[in-house]
């Protein structure tokens, strides 16, 4: 007997059926009654059983499955993971056969993708023979045939032996025929939006031999409902009625519907026609958020209102396309609202540290130790992690290793880190190197044997590094930091692996490479899910749209409603695509379902959570952070349905100004005085109120630029060391609160065995001091050549280079190197050959451990010695020059604007080093010589950039050929021989020139009085943050409206003068 519900939504169906067991007979425990739902559907259920009936011996709540494994005998189970497995190792083994999918085949996923493609035909009992013996379309023939190889050879495989969830399905179904089980009951089906062809046949035997079927479903009559319902169940049981003989009993809803909310969206929503709209009130709301967290935001404000009215978390619902995308969101907003969650999503097991401490050991093994592998191995808590604390945290050795292995490209070898004892990271790195080692070399799976030889390495492993137990302990030490979701996670993760190590058994003698076994076992890993229930009844669950089914839902609340989000709009990118499907349709082989019609079921189950609550909300966001962002198409409709207080219905995007909790307060007061200092309106009211209670909190978050920032104890803090190079003088200037990071608590960025543009300047600078004191004008260009060469090649013997080089994909760019460096050292014997200046000397080292002496500055409190090295010394009859080496082009630009500032010290300061170690000498000039790296053929950028003595005695000996263009003093002359005005610049008087040696001096000397002061100001010099390794601990581009230090425009070498004559 069948009786089957006809509704208009699934809400009235479950509540049919509950009403139904509600009139049954509780004390005949000799007949049982059944409800069979979807799985996503049966906590559910039970619960709503439980909340009707008060709980029976002979009513109870079933799946499909779990039905068929209490009439089946015990049968070998091949879950997914092992039949993924399984299939692995198949489609190896039939590469050969194939001609579709060729290539494809080892892609990652393809496998999963072929499991459900098998599985499909399974659930639609079709078999193999169908995909290789048909008469098909060429468009779908190679398809079909590949995936008919592989169908059958895994239908070979598993026969006798085991059988999977389509092949329980189908036992089941013959199952039924002799099951007293079945006989002695009556079965309920609820809650489904479909029946597979498997799960149809079983509904067809429950019919022919249990005491009676309940089938409640959803179906639409008439052109208004055509294309939202699909109507696919009942018309399938009609067709299974037809086909036995049976006269149903059909029984129809009312079309009754709970409030008016319901009503006009049942009647009108996704319907073509207008509708005639009706007053919401504050039972509907949109919400227009610009991002995702605002989304949340509004969302939390709307749940404290909820339940401040007399609501309950428990009664709010949550439902997006992917909780995922809102995690960090919810976690952090909630938090602050003290709202109690439950996101209802699901780990993926590859993913969990347990699993990856597995995988990434064997992948090191696999690579011989490679470091990308070992680095992403070590860094594994359940390796590094201190498991003897309450709280997780980890042995900070592991940083040192990563810094060493970085900074030197260790790689392969981990035998020892001899040689570089002097490195700071060194001492710490090799004992974390001895704890990784002793694993390494104790213990290396082979690198060929058999699946269940792997298999038992995997669990020799987790025993010889006490996986289990430190996982264990992970759990407790997350579940003592309240994170309890993570907690729950971590204690299935050992007992989830163990399962997928159990199921390794169907492939347990097949042989199989290391790279082999990973692939197969990683692929097992990515389909196992770790779910966990909620840890408080009374919260606020989040589901995702795939996973909602409630028929209870008071408040429902919609995140995320952009379009092909909500509903979920599916790609045609199966392996199997519609086209395929419907080809294989007209062929006879009837195969579904289709991606249009998967979405067309995604809009229904949409249109059936509409149904459910006595209050909607539903938000989207207009950006994700990276693109923008359209609202779906439900969203438009739904606000043409409703008005609200007599006009339409529109997106509300206003932010909640209430006060909730003191968490939250804080929050608002500091963006609310962001907002003032970013000159943006602040829209809340009670401001005042929050700044006169968590005005002092709030103080240590806020940004205040017009505040001076002091270093007690400035002087122990910034001059321990009196002895400082100009550069650092140069870099206090341009941003004293990057100077106190980088000098004065030593915090630098990670060194890495890598060329960056820095390097790559420090390369070719080496290669230039060595030519430069190598050549001579003498030279042929070919010998020039052979000694630049030389040069290039003893700078990158250096172990600073070593490490990078040694990598092959940096070998281009030392081609590159080679041939910029080459080409710079021909540039500069020719500018050597056509001066009269000859070199002095080279890396001319003053203060420090150099061999001549500081250049002294009193401050008043002390004295600073500045060191440093002059690149380059030319001299011609007791006249000199320096040259410095730059890299970087606004780096080798001089100019008074920045001396003037404090930015560009070094050459004034240079000559006065020079005067000092070579009494009687006059300087005549002092220059930066641009290195490009650009690697162009181009020579126009290579010559000095500075300032010369405007002497032409001086010039011409400078440069014998200024008629070349470009020269070496890159002058421009007019038709009459003189020298453009607009180049009169380059050229000072001796007077100018000692000026601004006399003025850099006085800016070390006003840095000392500022750092002796602890002066650390955030105030960097235009465009400084863009390029500043500190900026993710600075405040300075927090505040939209902050002004950068004022630079001064219109410097000369006169103001240079007359800074120097008023002090």
């Amino acid at each position: 007997m069948i009786t089957i519900y006809k509704s208009h939504s699934m809400k009235d169906a479950a509540a049919y059926v509950m009403g139904v067991l509600d009139n049954v007979d509780k004390s005949n425990l000799d007949v049982t009654h059944t409800v069979i739902v979807p799985d996503r559907a049966s906590m559910e259920a039970e619960r709503a059983l439980l909340q009707k009936l008060g709980g029976s011996f002979n009513v109870r709540v079933r799946t499909f499955r779990r039905l068929a494994n209490e009439v089946l005998p015990k049968l070998a189970y091949l879950s997914k993971q092992a039949g993924i497995m399984a299939l692995t190792g198949i489609i190896q083994d039939n590469k050969d056969k194939l001609s579709c999918f060729v290539r494809g085949a080892e892609t990652p996923g393809f496998v999963s993708d072929m499991y459900d493609v098998i599985s499909m035909m399974k659930y639609c009992r079709i078999p193999p023979q169908a995909l290789l013996e048909g008469e098909l379309p060429e468009g779908v023939k190679g398809k079909a045939h590949d995936v008919g190889v592989l169908y059958k050879a895994y239908c070979d495989f598993s026969q006798c032996r085991y059988v999977d969830s389509a092949d329980k399905l189908e036992l089941f179904c013959e199952a039924v025929k002799t099951s007293e089980q079945i006989k002695n009951g009556y079965f309920y089906l609820y809650d489904f939006d479909n029946f597979s062809a498997q799960e149809l046949g079983i509904v067809e035997q429950l019919a022919l031999h249990s005491k009676g079927v309940t089938v409640a479903c959803c179906a639409g009559e008439g052109e208004r409902n055509a294309h939202l319902y699909l109507n696919d169940i009942y018309e399938g049981v009609l067709d299974v009625c037809r086909k036995n003989g049976i006269t149903p009993q059909i029984n129809a809803s009312d079309g009754g519907y709970d409030n008016a909310l319901a009503r006009q969206i049942g009647e009108n929503l996704f319907r073509y026609g207008k509708a005639a709209p009706v007053e919401c009130g504050d039972v509907v709301e949109t919400y227009r958020g610009s991002t995702r967290v605002q989304e949340v935001y509004s969302l939390a404000c709307r749940i404290q209102d909820y339940v401040r009215q007399g609501g309950r978390f428990r009664d709010v619902y949550v439902v997006t396309s992917d909780v995922d995308k809102y995690y960090n969101a919810v976690s952090t907003v909630f938090g602050q609202f003290d709202i109690p969650y439950f996101c209802d999503r699901q780990y993926v097991l590859a993913a969990h540290p347990y699993a990856r401490f597995i995988t990434d050991y064997f992948t090191l093994c696999k690579n011989n130790g490679r470091q990308r592998e070992v680095l992403r191995f070590v860094k594994n808590p359940l390796f590094c992690g201190n498991f003897s604390s309450e709280t997780p945290s980890v042995d900070e050795d592991v940083y040192y290793f990563e810094n060493f292995c970085l900074k030197y490209n260790v790689s392969f070898n981990y035998d020892s880190f001899q040689g570089f004892e002097g490195d700071a990271y060194c001492a710490r790195a090799e004992s974390f190197r001895k704890k990784f080692h002793s694993l390494y070399e104790g213990f290396k799976p082979p690198k060929r044997g058999t699946v269940g030889g792997f298999a038992d390495c995997v669990r020799r492993l987790a025993e010889l590094t006490s996986l289990r137990e430190k996982a264990e302990q992970l759990a407790r030490q997350q579940q003592a930091l309240g994170l309890l979701y993570e907690s729950k996670v971590t204690s299935q993760a050992a007992e989830k692996l163990d399962g997928v190590l159990a199921q390794t058994e169907v492939l347990a003698d097949r042989e199989v490479t290391l790279e082999e076994f990973l692939r197969i076992f990683s692929a097992a890993l990515s389909s196992v899910k770790i779910s966990v229930l909620p840890v408080t009844n009374d919260s606020v669950v989040f589901a995702n749209m795939a996973k909602a089914r409630k028929h209870d839902i008071k408040f429902l609340a919609l995140l995320g409603a952009n379009n092909g989000a909500m509903p979920i709009v599916k790609s045609d990118c199966k392996l199997l695509s519609d086209r395929n499907i419907q080809q294989l349709c007209d062929a006879g082989i009837r195969v579904e379902p289709k991606i249009f019609v998967e979405n067309k079921r995604e809009r229904f189950s949409l249109f059936q959570l509409l149904l459910e609550p006595q209050k909607l909300y539903v938000s989207y966001a207009e950006s994700d952070g990276a693109s923008s962002l359209l609202p779906s198409q439900f969203v438009k409709e739904l606000q043409k349905l409703f008005v609200k207080n007599g006009e339409q219905l529109r997106d509300s995007d206003s932010t909640c100004e209430k006060v909730y909790t003191p968490q939250q307060a804080l929050s608002k007061l500091i963006t609310g005085r962001r907002r003032l200092a970013d000159n943006q309106p602040v829209n809340t009211p009670c401001l005042d109120v929050l700044q006169k209670h968590f005005g002092k909190e709030a103080e240590k978050y806020a940004y205040r630029g017009d505040v001076t920032v002091r270093i007690k104890r400035g002087r122990e803090f910034y001059l321990y060391d009196s002895r400082l190079s100009v550069s650092r003088i140069t870099e206090f200037y341009k941003c004293p609160y990057e100077y106190f990071w980088k000098y004065g608590l030593h915090v630098k960025p990670r060194e890495v065995a890598e060329i960056n543009a820095a390097d790559a300047g420090n390369i070719l600078h080496d290669v230039l001091d060595k030519f430069v004191k190598r050549t001579s004008a003498s030279l042929s260009d070919s010998q020039a050549r052979q000694v630049a060469e030389q040069c290039f090649e003893e700078t990158m013997s250096d172990k600073r280079y070593r490490g990078a080089f040694a990598d092959v994909r940096m070998q281009g760019l030392r081609r590159q190197l080679h041939s910029e460096s080459v080409r710079m050292c021909s540039v500069v014997r020719k500018q050597m050959a056509s001066s009269l200046f000859v070199n002095k000397e080279t890396e001319m080292s003053f203060g420090g451990e150099g061999a001549y002496p500081a250049v002294e500055v009193d401050y008043g409190d002390g004295k600073i010695y500045l060191n440093g090295k002059v690149d380059r010394l030319d001299e011609w009859r007791g006249r000199f020059v320096v040259i410095d080496y730059k890299s970087g082009k606004e780096a080798s630009q001089y100019d008074e604007q920045q001396l003037y500032q404090g930015w560009q010290l070094q050459l004034p300061v240079y000559v006065k080093a020079v005067e000092q170690a070579f009494p009687g000498t006059e300087p005549v000039g002092f220059y930066y010589f641009h290195m490009h790296d650009t690697f162009a053929e181009k020579e126009e950028s290579y010559c000095y950039n500075g300032r010369t003595l405007d002497d032409l005695t001086v010039i011409n000996a400078l440069d014998t050929d200024l008629s070349r263009q470009p020269n070496l003093l890159g002058l421009s002359f007019t038709k009459g021989g003189e020298i453009n005005k607009n180049q009169k610049r380059k050229l000072l008087s001796a007077e100018q020139l000692q000026n601004q040696k006399q003025y850099a001096l006085l800016m070390v000397k006003q840095a000392g009085r500022l750092m002796a002061e602890g002066f650390s100001d955030v105030t960097p010099c235009t465009r400084k943050c863009d390029v500043c390794d500190y900026a993710d601990v600075c405040d300075a581009k927090d505040v939209l409206n902050v002004t950068p230090r004022e630079d001064v425009s219109s410097v000369t070498a006169e103001t240079i003068d007359e800074a120097v004559s008023n002090e």
